[in-house]
């Protein structure tokens, strides 16, 4: 997986700013995540809702898919090394796979 297939599946790229990893590599870190879901109530009951987050990760060239619940404490996680894999996900998530890049369809 590279960082432009995601960006071309709709991944957000979010900087910030980490003095510790600057000194150490000479760059800010950043996050690339796609939320597939937004809060899904669980039998009705707001404080059992859940949120399903993509995040990738660099180091590892995956992509995490994590469930929270509503105070972010992980509730489940699956690893996606496969780009199609990740593309089926995000379908089922009833995503668009197939967005424009710079402006021009694929």
């Amino acid at each position: 997986m590279t960082y432009k297939e995601l960006i071309d599946l709709g991944f957000e790229r979010e900087d910030y700013h980490d003095g510790v990893v600057f000194n150490i590599t000479g760059h800010h870190p950043y996050h690339l995540t796609l939320l597939l879901s937004e809060r899904i109530a669980h039998n009705s009951d707001s404080d059992k809702s859940v949120e399903i987050t993509a995040c990738f990760n660099a180091d590892m060239k995956c992509v995490e898919v994590i469930r929270c619940d509503i105070e972010s404490n992980i509730m489940g996680r699956l690893i996606f090394t496969d780009i199609e894999e990740l593309k089926d996900l995000i379908k089922f998530f009833g995503k668009d796979c197939s967005r424009s890049v710079n402006g021009k369809d694929k």
